[in-house]
């Protein structure tokens, strides 16, 4: 029940990450350089898959060109990662981009988020954590996101995970996966 709860808040978040990807197809392509630089299971804990359903290219709120990695727990890992949502754009103006994707962020988890020293990860970052209760304080669930800009990308990672204690250390390690991909990919035409 626990692990669907979490889910349910990973979901709420997804929706206020980016539209549906049914739209993509209006978009311009942006190339592989997003799905290049996203984590994939093998960057994970133990215990988690993609989720194909909420996973792909899609444009976000502003239209650009992003792509989301959706991994959930599949029952065989570590019990207390509930899932781990990372998110790749191209965004018009990355230096705005980070702020908003770390705002929609913030915003979408609820709770009272807890600011991190920025992590010095990539050209500029950004990081919280947020704890919240279900089930009238029966479950408690928490967050560390990362947000990271890169050259003309930004790229965020979430890691909820059951408890009080937010899986920080896990977030700011696959946000370093992330930022060594987004280093080595090139600007097309470049």
């Amino acid at each position: 029940m626990a692990r669907w709860l979490v889910l349910a808040l990973l979901v709420i978040t997804l929706g206020a990450a980016s539209r549906p990807a049914g739209s993509y197809a209006q978009q311009p392509d942006p190339g592989d350089r997003l799905v290049a630089a996203a984590l994939t299971e093998a960057d994970l804990p133990a215990g988690l898959t993609l989720d194909q359903r909420r996973s792909g290219l899609r444009p976000s709120d502003e239209g650009t060109p992003s792509y989301l990695a959706t991994f959930i727990g599949n029952g065989a890992g570590d019990p207390p990662i509930m899932g781990i949502v990372n998110v790749v754009a191209a965004p018009a103006d990355a230096s705005a981009g980070i702020d908003q994707l770390a705002d929609r962020f913030r915003t979408g988890l609820g709770g009272t988020p807890t600011e991190l020293t920025a992590p010095g990860i990539g050209d500029a970052s950004r990081g919280f954590t947020v704890t919240t209760q279900a089930m009238g304080g029966a479950i408690t669930a928490s967050t560390a996101f990362v947000a990271l800009r890169r050259a003309d990308l930004v790229a965020g990672v979430a890691v909820t995970s059951l408890g009080a204690t937010p899986q920080t250390d896990v977030a700011l390690r696959l946000a370093q996966q992330v930022d060594r991909r987004l280093g080595t990919t090139s600007r097309p035409g470049g």
